[in-house]
């Protein structure tokens, strides 16, 4: 009987204790959330899928060296663009993100147009990420009055609206992560650490990568 009950106690405390550690998780669930927003867990993730690492890897070492893509101007959102259209147009950031989500979107077609469907190495990399901007784009309000896009597309097209650039890989979708990190950094990603070895801060200056990388980012970049 003694014994019975000593293996009852056992069992009782075992109980406790994964009650005890089921609650601990819940509570870390909890914190981790309200860290991240619900609204920012997508722009997180892209973030983090962007690093400067992937970027090199997916949009230029798995590419022919010098190889180029054809887009229309349009499709060149640079960070410079945003930060006229903030300082000198007054152009409110709810407009901006979904203009953002649209170009960016279109890019990543671009790209995926050019690449053998899930054989390529950058296919499935360049589809998570077109992925997640879909998913992006599905919850951002409509922009604002024709008059406002107007302004938007004179900053972004002062040349003809079919006049071609022939642009890197890479250079597009470093446009595509800057300008996330200008549009998102004091809502989201605040608390992002920085990595260390070529990447770019929440405020979007650059950390140090190779000289060939500067030299592409002066001539194609933001």
């Amino acid at each position: 009987m003694t014994l019975l009950r000593s293996a009852e106690g056992r069992a009782l405390h075992w109980l406790q204790c994964l009650i005890l550690l089921g609650v601990m998780v819940q509570l870390l669930v909890i914190v981790k959330v309200d860290a991240i927003s619900l609204d920012c867990v997508a722009p997180a993730t892209l973030h983090a899928k962007l690093k400067f690492e992937n970027r090199v890897t997916f949009m230029k070492y798995n590419f022919p060296i010098n190889y180029t893509i054809d887009v229309p101007r349009i499709l060149i959102f640079r960070k410079r663009n945003v930060t006229r259209l903030l300082r000198d147009w007054k152009v409110n950031m709810d407009d901006l993100r979904p203009l953002w989500g649209s170009v960016s979107r279109n890019v990543l077609q671009k790209i995926l147009a050019v690449l053998t469907p899930e054989k390529h190495p950058s296919w499935s990399f360049t589809h998570e990420l077109l992925a997640i901007i879909n998913a992006m784009v599905a919850d951002m309000p409509q922009p604002q009055p024709e008059l406002v896009i107007q302004r938007i597309r004179r900053v972004l097209n002062p040349k003809p609206a079919d006049a071609i650039k022939s642009v890197p890989p890479k250079a597009l979708v470093d446009n595509c992560y800057r300008v996330l990190v200008l549009l998102y950094e004091h809502s989201c990603f605040s608390h992002i650490a920085t990595p260390a070895g070529g990447s770019w801060t929440s405020s979007g200056t650059r950390e140090m990568g190779t000289g060939a990388e500067l030299s592409a980012d002066i001539q194609f970049g933001a």
